[in-house]
């Protein structure tokens, strides 16, 4: 078992390096319609909940007073599950790609599109099912932390512990600093526990609630290697992350002061740079989410592949593609584009 992961790493970016077309366009898809339809409800949903406050917006205070009240509790599951639940639907996504790709099947980009937001009832809630349960485990912590600040901070202004700091600053630091680590070690062995939710709500075409107790289940024994793989993931990620920006930046550095002597080359030079840095990002963003997707799609086909409800109609992953797309489904999306922008 030590040895799935890295054949996993290995299957997923073999797979990669085939179907990368495809992925390419259904992230393009789905951005555009988690832009246009999605994130305009989730705006509104916040919105709703804020008119009932009476006002535009809110403080500080009042944001803390609003999330502490047993409305703003019902608006923190009800909008932050939502929010995850819409990330939730570019995995589920690539997911459903790589699903595909480890039967040897090639599922295409609108049959991926269509898939998910066929599974979106399921999707939206299962991410405040998630996040309900983590405040169930953060909410003793986190009034332990809350009590201890009250206790030892509450005399002055936070302004005056950071610029004075005086010992009592240092000793509640270090306990909510202790209290947050432990929160962070409880979470990160949920989030184990519940790497295999998503996967079984697209493939076996479970409820939330029945998704997540399989995850738990079927999860035990391989938990510490999902931690290790997610670890190893954000840290090669962020590298390269921080490598790329560092690179584009060293050429800004250079090419700048090449051509100040023209204010139109600088701001062509500047403005080039930016869209460099934006593809830059695109690109390595779908390259670590699809390989995420991949690793984990491939891993649940090892560890629970019977009983999956997914088969998808798709022909070989090793033919090669067709380009042609037809015209009554670009209409269709530039309508659906129109209306979501409206």
């Amino acid at each position: 078992m030590d040895k799935i992961i890295p054949q996993r790493v290995t299957s997923a970016l073999a797979d990669f390096r085939k179907i990368w077309g495809q992925l390419l366009l259904f992230a393009i898809a789905t951005r555009l319609a988690v832009s246009l339809l999605l994130v305009p409800c989730l705006a509104f949903l916040l919105r709703l909940f804020i008119s009932g406050r009476g006002s535009g917006a809110l403080s500080d205070t009042e944001i803390a007073a609003f999330v502490l009240s047993p409305l703003g509790l019902v608006a923190l599951v009800l909008l932050g599950g939502f929010a995850i639940g819409v990330a939730f639907v570019e995995q589920s996504g690539l997911m459903a790609i790589g699903y595909a790709a480890e039967e040897r099947k090639r599922l295409g980009w609108f049959g991926a599109l269509r898939f998910v937001f066929a599974k979106l009832p399921k999707i939206l809630p299962l991410g405040s099912h998630l996040l309900a349960r983590a405040l169930v485990v953060a909410a003793p912590l986190l009034a332990l932390a809350g009590a201890v600040f009250w206790l030892f901070l509450r005399k002055h202004d936070i302004n005056y512990y950071l610029n004075e700091r005086p010992p009592e600053f240092y000793w509640a630091g270090g306990i909510i600093g202790i209290v947050l680590l432990v929160l962070a070690v409880l979470l990160i062995r949920l989030a184990a526990s519940w790497m295999f939710a998503l996967p079984a709500v697209l493939f076996r075409d479970l409820a939330p609630v029945q998704a997540i107790a399989h995850s738990v289940e079927e999860t035990q024994g391989h938990r510490k290697k999902f931690v290790r793989w997610v670890v190893i993931w954000l840290v090669v990620g962020t590298l390269a992350s921080v490598a790329s920006t560092w690179i584009i930046g060293m050429m800004g550095r250079l090419l700048i002061p090449m051509v100040q002597g023209s204010l139109e080359l600088v701001a062509l030079t500047i403005g080039g740079i930016g869209l460099l840095a934006l593809l830059t990002n695109f690109f390595l963003s779908l390259f670590t989410s699809a390989l995420f997707a991949f690793v984990i799609a491939h891993f649940y086909k090892e560890v629970c592949g019977e009983g999956a409800s997914f088969t998808p109609p798709a022909p070989s992953i090793d033919e090669r593609p067709g380009k042609r797309i037809e015209s009554k489904w670009i209409l269709s999306a530039c309508v659906l584009s129109l209306l979501g922008a409206i």
